[in-house]
This record gives structure tokens, C-alpha cells and sequence, in this order.
């Protein structure tokens, strides 16, 4: 087992992977996916690794990932997976992503498969029954099951880029996109852009509240709501 520190000094929180011999990883082209495969590539090589992606189109191809791959020095075959469920309406893509896990468990030869699966954020900036928050990610919680892993989902978005930054790949994130609606161009305001954002800014720009700031923010916003 190894041992992955991440997040600024006020959030600090630790990944742990501890592969078997035979694994696949769930690639999405996102930041959190990408993070975990380079993690698990980079540091058990007795691991034989097959990576995953599930078909959502009548297209099978996926050129970002390709380049992802291509950018990462990894010449590993994409498999693509789930291609009963292609013509599946998006509102349906989490349940096609679980019937596809299952078909990778009872079809395939691995122990275990890995997804990127992570905390949603803050509520206080992304409120959870927000209904008109486009592209609003479904994220299981808490997985406990022998063949998939979900090592990411304890950790919000700002812990996942921190990973890049302290393993020293997170030049990688100017090519992967975390946008819930568009696969190839970033929209800028789906929950998973806004979310990407988000990090950063908990990264680098984050104050935090003083008294008198948030005795401000009291006042002027919810003075008046009561209890």
C-alpha cells in the first residue's frame, strides 16, 4: 500500500491505493480519472493495468483520451465497454456506467476496477438540489464492494489537482476536460467547469473568512431570514 498526501495545509487529506495484480481504470478524459490512472501507472508497475471507457454515442472513438494518453508516454490499448447501452439518453448515464461495471466484472479478466469518483463540493457554492445547475454529477457515496474501487471519494476537486501538482504531472490538466455536457469543449458553466474553478481558487486564491467579514456577509445577506 502507498500513501498519497494532498490538499492546502487546512484540508490535507490522504489517498490510499493498494492495487491487486490484475486491474482496470475507468478513463473519462477528466482531471479525476486521469489523476488516479497516472497514480496507480506511476507507482505499482507489477500491476497489469487495462484501462476502460464507457461508449455514450454511436462513435466507439475517443481522440482526447488517445491524446491524454499520448501526452502521459502510455501505450495502453483504450477498451471501449458498454456498447448495449450507447443509444442510452445522457439522464440515463449513471445507470449505464453501473450495468457497464457489471459487465466488466462478470466478463473480464481483472480483480478490481477503479473509478475517479469524488466528494461533490461545497454546498455552500454548489447547492445540492440546485435544479437549474447544469450537468450536475451523480457520485456514489460510500462504495464498499471487492471489485470497484473508489479511492478519489473522500477528496474534493482541490485535493485531485494538488495530486498533479506534488507527483509532478499537473502540466496534464491543460489537456483533460471535467465538463459534465460538452467532450470536447469546456462549456465554463456545468457544475464539473464551475467545480474545476473551484479548485483552483481553494488552491491559490483561497482567504478564508475573518470575523469581521463573515459578521458582514451575516448582516447583509441573512439578517433578515431568521431561524
Amino acid at each position: 500500500m502507498k500513501e498519497f498526501r494532498c490538499g492546502p495545509v487546512w484540508d490535507e487529506r490522504i489517498v490510499k491505493l493498494n492495487p491487486a495484480k490484475k486491474i482496470g481504470v475507468l478513463m473519462s478524459s477528466g482531471a479525476d480519472s486521469t489523476t488516479l490512472f497516472k497514480l496507480l501507472w506511476d507507482n505499482f508497475p507489477e500491476t497489469e493495468i487495462r484501462i476502460f471507457n464507457v461508449q455514450t454515442s454511436w462513435d466507439p472513438k475517443k481522440p482526447l483520451i488517445e491524446e491524454i494518453l499520448e501526452k502521459l508516454g502510455v501505450d495502453l490499448e483504450l477498451e471501449i465497454i458498454g456498447e448495449k447501452y450507447h443509444n442510452w439518453e445522457m439522464k440515463n448515464h449513471f445507470a449505464r456506467l453501473m450495468l457497464a461495471f457489471q459487465d466488466v466484472r462478470n466478463d473480464e479478466d481483472i480483480e478490481e476496477l477503479y473509478c475517479g469518483n469524488i466528494l461533490p463540493p461545497h454546498p455552500q457554492w454548489f447547492p445540492r438540489w440546485n435544479v437549474d445547475q447544469k450537468g450536475m454529477a451523480k457520485r456514489p457515496w460510500l462504495t464498499n464492494d471487492k471489485f470497484w474501487k473508489n479511492p478519489f471519494e473522500h477528496v474534493e476537486k482541490y485535493h485531485v489537482i494538488d495530486l498533479g501538482r506534488r507527483n509532478g504531472f499537473d502540466d496534464i490538466y491543460n489537456t483533460t476536460i471535467s465538463c459534465n455536457t460538452h467532450a470536447t469543449e469546456p462549456c465554463g458553466y456545468c457544475m464539473g467547469c464551475r467545480e474545476l474553478e473551484y479548485a483552483y481558487d481553494q488552491l491559490d486564491n483561497e482567504e478564508g473568512l475573518s470575523l469581521d467579514k463573515c459578521a458582514k456577509i451575516a448582516v447583509n445577506i441573512y439578517g433578515d431570514i431568521g431561524w
